[in-house]
């Protein structure tokens, strides 16, 4: 049976030094001071023939230093768990001490540690004077950890091929061979590593004999290996100036969990014959351990990704040589008890398969939304927010964080700046994004399972060069040719994200999603299920509107907010302004430039989109006398921008750019320029019906973009309606009666279009290069046509021309 008798290390103490104000009355040359020293209760040292006077480093501020320095026969025998104790104490009358600073922890965590500690009075309050220690572990000689390895060797040789579930007892021997590879890879094996090795021996011994009951100690076992594991796997991992050693870290905590094993196993006999009751003060360490192993493996995993590429290479190699599925996902979970399992490769690398596989999920592609916004930024913007607290601990933290904002506050544009610095930092990085868009009729950008296809396809283009075996799996299940559920596409990014330790989701414009409510519970279900299993740590951030349903749900899920209407109110949009009116209006003099500059920010309200719309509007202007008046006139919000927008339209082209306007607003694909040109060469007025009419085809395409002013924007040849907020305000009650816009009027007016359009064709043989060439709007026509029929209310005139399409095409193929 397992000896009860306490596993003793030593260690040599050389120095205590105590500095800064440590009484409340300045310390004299007569005061003497010493130094008690206490491990469990009993005294080590006690310095009372070594008294010291404290010595002035400021004689204004009132600091002293006092240093007791020994040599090295001051040696300190102590367990793995022990307590450690100094008093620093002043001599008094009549054989008489007080003590003046007090300082109680663990051994295991002051040994090698040069930080400050801190003191307290006898009282246990808190003094402003620190202490540092000099107390060195003292090693065991080589030729005992190489006869102790050569046991656990043998022993690790007789387990079972198939490594399935293996004992406690063993995940600690693996822990001893993992140490002792990290002590042969330095040079300069930190010292508290070889005090780890020293601990886990005993520990290895212990649970051989020992029924480990608890799940929590199993688990912190599995920690121990795995953990390890990373440090065995990057010996080499990058030290950066004035940031923690993480490997030094890992040898530390390696330490501090061997400790609690060994006292948990110290338990009586008697107590290891019933369920063991593990006392709360030893479920709190535990518990604080076990966070502290999951910070520290978050710290390793970023201190990875900084290496050279060539060195994170080496590393993954090695990762992949410690044979789990993932090493650090799988280093605890306090919920479950967690195995070590041979694992086989999670991604198959086949490039025919991939292909057919990427082709059948059919996931939008909306970097276009993206490239977008960061063409509209402005430099030295967003970085109140890249450059701030918040955004660095959503980085370094897993955590939920909701970027909340009115329309046209740049949500979208700080949104794309949060992916650029992210994929900066690290393009290896498990990054993904989504930006909804409802500026049109593409569900492709509108709808949940969309948005989920899309995060499937980037996570798993970032998996090794392979395909997740989770998709794979996924794909033939659904024979290839069925489409899978919500529910199966949600699951496969569960399983695909574990592939990530770290995996970063972005997701723009929530409030443009047709179905939020399913985004919304999927939100809830990741979050609540990364928090529980403690494994995958996942950095979400997602920006909309303050819409209620939105803004009840997040808040009931916890998620961290930030208003940047609120936080950009005086800074980016003040640079945006000063920026636009300096390169915008350099022929007005200095008083009107200022003029300009002062009324647009008293009414910008944190809208970068109503501040964008008045600075192109005042650009028009001829004279400082227009300007002043459309300065003491600007509109209030959005809605009154674009009502005035409208108002300022030639009456004689209301006619097109409503056609133009529903074209954008519902619209089954992004429009080029030049296909929307084309919709002008319908006339919808003919006494005929919808007619199509080559002589009404605008010369120059780009005559859209005069025609629909702001309210449009184009890039590189694609035209959308400028903001989601243009569409919601030609549907809504308030637009002006003539750019009125219904989505059933609207999907009426396409088919009619369409179908007119194709029917200037005497042969319906497939379109040619030199007809899409001529005729650009009859790809989308062919394509789409049928796809508008349903939504909308095609009437008389669309019946006619849908019956006058189907009799032409019948009576050609007959002939």
């Amino acid at each position: 049976m397992q000896s009860n008798q306490p596993l003793l290390l030593s260690a040599t103490l050389t120095r205590i030094k105590v500095e800064g104000d440590f009484e409340k009355e300045k310390p004299t040359a007569k005061r003497q001071y010493f130094v008690e020293f206490q491990v469990d209760d009993k005294e080590v040292v006690n310095s009372k023939k070594e008294t010291k006077v404290a010595k002035s480093t400021n004689a204004e501020s009132g600091e002293f230093v006092l240093t007791w320095e020994w040599e090295a026969d001051k040696k300190v025998w102590f367990s793995p768990s022990s307590t450690i104790t100094i008093r620093i104490c002043r001599k008094r009358a009549r054989l008489l001490t007080s003590v003046v600073g007090l300082h109680t922890g663990k051994v295991v965590d002051l040994l090698e540690n040069d930080a400050h500690l801190d003191l307290t009075d006898k009282k246990g309050d808190p003094i402003s004077a620190k202490m540092k220690m000099g107390l060195s572990r003292v090693s065991e000689s080589d030729s005992n950890v190489k006869t102790f390895m050569e046991k656990v060797d043998a022993d690790i040789s007789r387990l079972p091929s198939n490594n399935a579930v293996i004992n406690t007892a063993t995940t600690v021997g693996k822990a001893l061979q993992l140490t002792k590879n990290i002590m042969d890879n330095l040079a300069h094996a930190h010292p508290i590593l070889k005090a780890s090795w020293t601990v886990l021996s005993r520990v290895y011994e212990a649970v051989q004999a020992t029924d480990i009951q608890d799940d929590s100690i199993r688990e912190l076992a599995d920690t121990l290996r795995e953990m390890l594991g990373a440090a065995n796997a990057a010996p080499d991992l990058p030290v950066i100036a004035d940031t923690t050693n993480i490997l030094e870290e890992i040898s530390r905590q390696s330490l501090q969990i061997a400790s609690l094993i060994d006292e948990y196993t110290k338990l009586c006999y008697a107590a290891r014959t019933l369920k063991i009751q593990i006392s709360d003060d030893l479920k709190s360490r535990i518990d604080t351990s076990k966070k502290s192993c999951a910070d520290l493996l978050g710290k390793f995993d970023r201190r990875v990704a900084v290496g050279s590429n060539s060195q994170g290479k080496e590393i993954k190699d090695r990762l992949g040589s410690v044979g789990t599925r993932r090493f650090l996902e799988a280093c605890f979970s306090s919920s479950c008890l967690m195995v070590f399992v041979e694992n086989t490769v999670t991604t198959i690398k086949d490039d025919q398969l991939a292909e057919k596989i990427y082709k059948w999920l059919s996931a939008p592609d909306s970097s276009r939304n993206r490239n977008e916004a960061l063409d509209k930024r402005q430099a030295d913007t967003c970085s109140w927010f890249l450059d701030g607290k918040r955004f660095r601990d959503w980085t370094e933290n897993p955590g939920f964080l909701w970027i909340k904002g009115k329309a046209g506050c740049g949500k979208s544009i700080l949104c794309a700046s949060v992916i650029e610095k992210v994929l900066k930092a690290d393009t290896s990085l498990g990054t993904a994004y989504f930006f909804f868009d409802g500026r049109d009729s593409q569900k492709e950008l509108q709808v949940h399972d969309k948005c989920i296809q899309s995060l499937i396809s980037q996570f798993s283009h970032k998996c090794g060069g392979g395909i997740p075996t989770a998709l794979v799996d996924l794909y033939r299940r659904c024979g290839g040719h069925q489409q899978p559920s919500i529910r199966e596409l949600q699951d496969t990014l569960q399983d695909i994200l574990k592939q990530f330790t770290h995996a970063y989701i972005i997701v723009d414009a929530l409030d443009e999603c047709i179905e939020h409510e399913k985004t919304l519970k999927w939100i809830d279900e990741i979050t609540s299920e990364t928090q529980n299993s403690g494994a995958l740590q996942l950095h979400l951030m997602v920006t909309s509107r303050p819409l209620p349903n939105i803004e009840t749900v997040l808040g009931e899920i916890g998620a961290g907010c930030v208003d940047v209407g609120e936080a950009t109110e005086n800074r980016d949009i003040s640079t945006f302004i000063e920026r636009e009116v300096t390169s915008k209006f350099k022929r007005w003099d200095e008083k009107t430039r200022e003029d300009i500059k002062a009324a647009i920010v008293k009414g910008a309200d944190g809208s970068f989109r109503w501040v964008s719309l008045q600075l192109d509007a005042l650009a028009k202007c001829q004279s400082p006398h227009e300007v002043n008046t459309q300065l003491a006139r600007l509109p209030k919000g959005l809605d009154e921008t674009y009502k005035r927008i409208l108002e300022t339209i030639d009456t004689d082209y209301i006619g097109d750019t409503t056609v133009f306007l529903q074209w954008l607003a519902f619209s089954k694909r992004p429009m080029k320029v030049t296909e929307i040109a084309e919709a002008a060469t319908v006339d919808l007025e003919s006494e005929d019906g919808p007619v199509y009419k080559a002589a009404r085809r605008y010369q120059d395409p780009q005559g859209v973009l005069l025609r629909c002013s702001s309210l449009v924007t184009e890039s590189q040849g694609t035209i959308k309606l400028s903001h989601f907020s243009v569409k919601e305000y030609l549907l809504s009650v308030d637009v002006e009666t003539n750019f009125s816009i219904s989505e059933k009027d609207a999907h009426s007016t396409i088919t009619q279009i369409s179908v007119a359009y194709l029917l200037q064709f005497d042969s319906f043989e497939p379109l040619t290069d030199a007809m899409l060439h001529h005729s650009p709007l009859a790809q989308y026509a062919a394509e789409y046509w049928i796809s508008h029929v349903a939504p909308g209310d095609v009437g008389t005139p669309g019946i006619s021309l849908i019956m006058k399409l189907w009799s032409t095409t019948c009576v050609r193929t007959a002939t």
